[in-house]
């Protein structure tokens, strides 16, 4: 039985390119198939970087037009607070040209990227996988020894491989701009809103000429493309949008339950959106897909060459316990509780204290490797008895544990 490659990657985007990459990089003889027509045709993402993936993947500086080192955040009666960094923690990133670059640098090391390919079905028989793959309507059946699943929030991988899916989502809309008025290059704006945007925020942000206007929430809790209509109304008093012109509309799904339980087996591993590995919070998913990707690539080259058997399982704790991740549940959690705008406003009160303003630029601008300092630091800041009193206890119960 031929066997064409070590690993099949399906999906092509953060996730599945960087897996493609280092695995290459490892020696591994790879093959990534995605749907779309090219590399980048289909980006949901805003595209913020940390500084933490810009430097650890020397990120060409053409590919980062502006750095955000200021975050304001409006409250519902528009009152608003402001964090600044003198580091350039955020960068603005041409998304599109980014992917391009992590699937140029994948080729050179060796692996193959085929695109306007579907992922029909796969299978494990004997010892090695099947996958049934459809291009210019033929469909051809490949094997492989091990498969990668970094095909998005409903992974058509997980399910033939009888991996965890996700079950909990939020809708996102965002519209990209040129010309617009009003919005500064070196900040990004939060709005919270019980009514606009339920179980998360609105937004606006810069990168070079486009400005990003945009929104999410709990999908069955409001009409997404009036809210984002009202969102605008909202801040016409800070942005001109009106005589922008408007270059694209997106949408798309965001998985906010953490990271799933059971995401490899035998022959199979999820990565990226498709393992839940994206901030439950902050719907923050780059990092960790870039993350987890490497992370991901080094546990399949040691499983598949060195036999190190226990190699999967222990990517799949590292992903389940990542402290990132699961600190973003504990907020999540903790965002839930608050019932309606009332709450918000009353929460920008306690954001103006001392502590409240500490609280906000560790969460803000502290990411990365420094998550175990951070945790330290926002269970000493929630004792304080005014802050966050409904639900300050459980916050620091459950970072303890974490601890």
């Amino acid at each position: 039985m031929v066997i064409h490659y070590d690993v099949i990657v399906v999906g092509g985007s953060f996730a599945g390119l960087n897996f493609a990459r280092c695995a290459s990089i490892l020696g591994l003889k790879v093959l990534l198939i995605d749907q779309n027509k090219d590399i980048g045709s289909s980006i949901r993402t805003t595209g913020i970087l940390i500084k933490d993936i810009v430097e650890e993947m020397n990120i060409p500086r053409t590919l980062l037009p502006n750095t955000v080192n200021k975050m304001k955040v409006y409250f519902p009666n528009m009152k608003y607070l402001e964090w600044k960094t003198k580091e350039n923690i955020f960068f603005m990133s041409y998304t599109k040209d980014f992917l391009k670059y992590l699937a140029r640098s994948a080729k050179e090391f060796g692996a193959i990227i085929e695109t306007d390919t579907q992922y029909i079905s796969g299978k494990k028989t004997s010892d090695v996988i099947e996958v049934i793959i459809k291009k210019n309507s033929i469909e051809e059946k490949i094997r492989a020894k091990f498969i990668v699943g970094a095909d998005g929030a409903h992974s058509k991988v997980a399910k033939d491989f009888k991996l965890d899916k996700n079950k909990k989502f939020m809708t996102g809309i965002e519209k990209v701009y040129e010309h617009a008025k009003g919005v500064s290059n070196d900040e990004f704006y939060c709005f919270v809103d019980k009514e606009l945007a339920p179980g998360y925020l609105c937004w606006v942000t810069k990168r070079g000429k486009e400005t990003f206007v945009g929104l999410a929430g709990h999908t069955k809790e409001f009409d997404i493309q009036h809210a984002l209509c009202e969102f605008e109304k909202k801040t016409a008093v800070l942005f001109d949008f009106k005589r922008a012109k408007l270059v694209q509309t997106k949408s798309g799904m965001i998985p906010i339950n953490g990271p799933l339980k059971k995401i490899v087996c035998d022959k199979a591993l999820l990565v990226g959106d498709s393992a839940g590995q994206i901030g439950a919070l902050t719907a923050g998913g780059i990092y960790p897909a870039i993350k987890y990707s490497k992370d991901a690539a080094n546990s399949v080259m040691k499983y598949l060459w060195l036999q190190e058997k226990n190699a999967l399982k222990l990517y799949n704790k590292r992903s389940f316990h990542d402290s990132y991740l699961r600190t973003e549940l504990i907020l999540r959690k903790a965002y839930e509780m608050i019932e309606n705008n009332n709450d918000f406003n009353n929460i920008y009160k306690t954001f103006k204290t001392k502590d409240g303003k500490k609280l906000m630029q560790i969460f803000l601008f502290e990411h990365g490797d420094k998550q175990h300092i951070i945790l330290s630091e926002l269970t000493e800041i929630l004792k304080h008895p005014k802050l966050f009193k409904p639900f300050g206890k459980i916050l620091i119960e459950e970072f303890q544990k974490i601890i």
